[in-house]
């Protein structure tokens, strides 16, 4: 009935805005549009630069669930999706103002919120993280990160599995804000040469996204006689600002991709792949590209480290 409630509410307020937006043509006043036009993201991540870690500012936003949801920093992802391990920052049931917590540098902050329904007495009953659906339970993302474009992320979640008559991400909401805060939002593209220590060359072309839920994602590597390496499923991604990295013209906001995957082996699946490309500017001759190829027997097939010899690697920020 709450959420109802509040749904009736917001389609009030939009009428509201429409009209108000309607009656300003007539009367020639301009409305005022943001610089900056925050779109959501359903499974976005936030991420810390490289650095010597920040202080990130947690406030709470608002909240339009029954139950008492607490928000925690975790340390990690339960295989099962279970309770997390970390910091709690917000008890719905007893709420408190802005909390500032210490953030390491070059890391990804994984918020989850636990679900404690009333009815059926103390406990757990629900753990849902950010990021990627396939950390829940349900297989679906729970939280749409906003990049505010002034240095602050709105993330708001959904505390019901999905789908669901009441799905509608406004369960508990809060603003980050912390000058190395960086977004799952972006992506990259290109690819080039690099030499293994046996001067054997390496090619690779890829575009990949910050976000692992945006499509698409590819990697190809060729090296030797015939090896070739395919992604087919990007598991990780972090898209960092190096500060020693001063990409001309300016980059995307992040200069720097760390990921992992996997995919096949010449036409072989249970390979896997962990890498980390740079953008350092044009016209690409100081991009570099680190690559590490696992076959699914666990042994490494390839490891490669070095700027590019030929080729190109772009940021991009959509």
């Amino acid at each position: 009935m709450r959420k109802m409630q509040g749904r009736a509410r917001f389609h009030w307020i939009q009428f509201a805005l429409w009209l108000f937006a309607f009656l300003l043509v007539p009367l020639g006043l301009e409305s005022v549009t943001p610089a900056h036009a925050a779109t959501g993201v359903p499974g976005g991540q936030l991420f810390t630069s490289s650095g010597t870690g920040c202080q990130v500012t947690v406030s709470f936003l608002g909240a339009e669930a029954v139950f008492n949801d607490r928000l925690f920093l975790s340390a990690t992802v339960p295989a099962s999706g279970g309770t997390p391990t970390g910091t709690l920052l917000f008890n719905h049931g007893a709420p408190t103002g802005p909390t500032t917590i210490s953030v390491p540098p070059s890391s990804e902050l994984i918020f989850a919120i636990s679900v404690d329904d009333p009815r059926n007495g103390p406990g757990i009953d629900a753990t849902w993280y950010m990021g990627p659906g396939s950390r829940n339970a349900d297989g679906q993302a729970h939280a749409i990160v906003t990049d505010n474009g002034d240095g602050t992320f709105t993330v708001a979640f959904e505390d019901i599995a999905i789908p669901s008559q009441f799905t509608d991400f406004n369960d508990l909401m809060f603003l980050f804000r912390g000058t190395c805060l960086t977004s799952g939002q972006g992506r990259m593209t290109g690819g080039g040469s690099v030499f293994t220590a046996a001067g054997v060359r390496v090619t690779h072309g890829f575009e990949i996204h910050c976000n692992p839920a945006q499509s698409p994602n590819n990697i190809e590597v060729n090296w030797g006689k015939g090896q070739n390496f395919h992604l087919t499923t990007l598991t990780s991604a972090q898209c960092l600002d190096d500060p020693s990295i001063q990409a001309r013209p300016p980059s995307a906001g992040f200069d720097t991709f760390i990921g992992s995957g996997t995919g096949t082996l010449n036409g072989t699946p249970g390979a896997r792949i962990q890498f980390t490309f740079t953008d350092a500017g044009e016209p690409g001759t100081k991009d570099s590209a680190t690559i590490k190829i696992i076959d699914a027997g666990g042994n490494v097939v390839l490891q490669v480290s070095g700027q590019l010899d030929k080729g190109n690697q772009q940021a991009h920020n959509n």
